[in-house]
C-alpha cells in the first residue's frame, strides 16, 4: 500500500514543535474555510489520486480540524453531503504551509511572505473568500496524501508510529521498556519514530544535552531515573520550542512565513566547537547512525556495558575511539 513508505521515510523534516507551531495556526486560520480550486506545478506531490481527481474529491469540502501525529499534519474534511476525507501533510526537508489572505495582509506580513524560503509555492488550495493556503518546497519532497473515511488509521505507517513524544503520559518504567527493546544507541533509539513519535535530530541532542546523557549509550543500560530525566527535559524543552514557534535552522517558517525562535535557545545542536553551556568545555561532533550528533563529552559522558565482550579478558574492554570534525579524538573506555 502507497502509504507505508509515505510515513516512513527518513529524511530530515520539520520536527514535532515546528509540526504544531503550524497546526496551531491552521486551526486558527483555516478552519472551516470551503475549498473551491486547487493550482499546483508538481503533479507527483499529490498521492495516490491524480491532480484532478484530487481537486474533483477535495473541491467543496470544509477543513474542520487539523492535528498533529508525531512530525505529520493532518486535515480533516467533510462536507453535509458526502462522506469525509483526511488530507495528510508530509513536509520532508523544505517543505511547510503558509496562510495568505492578500486583501487584509499588512505591509510587515507581505514582507515576511518576502523571505525567499517561501518562495518555492509548488500547491495552493484556494478557498471561498479568495484567501489560500500554500505548500512551498525548495526541493519537491514533501508529499500530500487524501485518505478516504476509514482509511487513515488503518494506514501502516499510522499504526506503526509509537507514543506522542509530549502529549503521551509517559513513565520512566515505560519510556525504559520501549528504548530497551532493541541495543542500540540511545540517539538512535530516540528518532525511531516507533519507539516515541515526533522527535528529530535538532531535539534528540539537545534532550540528550540537558539529561547529561551520551548519545553513544546503549539503551539496555539506561535506568528508571535517567528515563525519568529523559521525560522532565524532553516535555520541558519541547514545549519551550513550541512557545517559541519551533526552531528555523533552515527552511521551517511558521503559516504566516515568519522564523522561529527557538534556535537561540539550542544548547547542543550544531554547537560544535562552541563552550558548552554547563561546563565551558567544547561541545564535540560524531555521527550516530548515519546522523550528524553534538554533545558535551564532559557533561555527557560515556558509560559503556560492564559486561565484558566474548572471547575478551574479565575487565578488560577494549577502548572505542571516535573522531570528530574537529579533527581531534575521544577514548570511550
Amino acid at each position: 500500500m502507497l502509504c507505508d513508505g509515505f510515513f516512513v521515510m527518513l529524511l530530515p523534516m520539520p520536527e514535532l514543535p515546528e509540526v504544531a507551531t503550524i497546526v496551531n495556526d491552521l486551526n486558527r486560520f483555516v478552519v472551516g474555510k470551503k475549498i473551491v480550486s486547487i493550482n499546483g506545478d508538481t503533479p507527483k506531490l499529490i498521492q495516490p489520486y491524480s491532480f484532478l481527481e484530487f481537486e474533483k474529491r477535495v473541491k467543496g469540502k470544509y477543513f474542520r480540524r487539523f492535528e498533529r501525529r508525531g512530525k505529520f499534519i493532518v486535515a480533516n474534511l467533510s462536507s453535509l453531503s458526502v462522506r469525509p476525507y483526511t488530507l495528510v501533510w508530509h513536509m520532508r526537508m523544505t517543505g511547510h504551509l503558509l496562510y495568505r489572505d492578500e486583501k487584509t495582509e499588512s505591509k510587515n506580513a507581505k514582507e515576511f511572505f518576502a523571505d525567499r524560503r517561501n518562495q518555492y509555492i509548488r500547491f495552493s488550495i484556494i478557498f471561498e473568500d479568495d484567501s489560500r493556503l500554500d505548500f512551498s518546497d525548495l526541493r519537491k519532497f514533501g508529499a500530500l496524501h487524501l485518505f478516504e473515511e476509514g482509511e487513515f488509521e488503518k494506514c501502516k505507517g499510522v499504526s506503526i508510529l509509537g507514543p506522542d513524544a509530549l502529549e503521551y503520559k509517559w513513565t520512566a518504567k515505560e519510556l525504559r521498556e520501549r528504548l530497551g527493546q532493541k541495543k542500540v544507541a540511545l540517539k538512535q533509539a530516540l528518532l525511531d519514530q516507533t519507539v516515541l513519535a515526533g522527535i528529530g535530530n535538532i531535539y534528540a541532542d539537545e534532550i540528550l544535552w540537558a539529561s547529561k546523557l551520551h548519545p553513544l549509550m546503549k539503551t539496555n543500560l539506561i535506568t528508571n531515573e535517567e528515563c525519568l530525566r529523559i521525560i522532565v527535559v524532553m516535555k520541558k524543552i519541547l514545549r519551550l520550542a513550541i512557545k517559541h514557534r519551533g526552531s528555523s535552522v533552515d527552511d521551517y517558517r511558521d503559516a504566516s512565513g515568519k522564523a522561529g525562535n527557538y534556535s537561540k535557545y539550542h544548547r547542543a545542536y550544531q554547537k560544535q566547537n562552541l563552550p558548552c553551556f554547563h561546563c565551558g568545555n567544547k561541545i564535540v561532533r560524531i555521527k550516530v547512525n548515519g546522523r550528524g550528533t553534538s554533545f558535551c563529552p564532559v557533561c555527557q559522558p560515556f558509560r559503556a556495558d560492564p559486561e565484558p565482550r566474548r572471547g575478551a579478558s574479565p575487565g578488560k574492554n577494549k577502548k572505542q575511539t571516535l573522531r570528530h570534525g574537529s579533527g581531534q579524538t575521544l577514548t570511550l573506555q
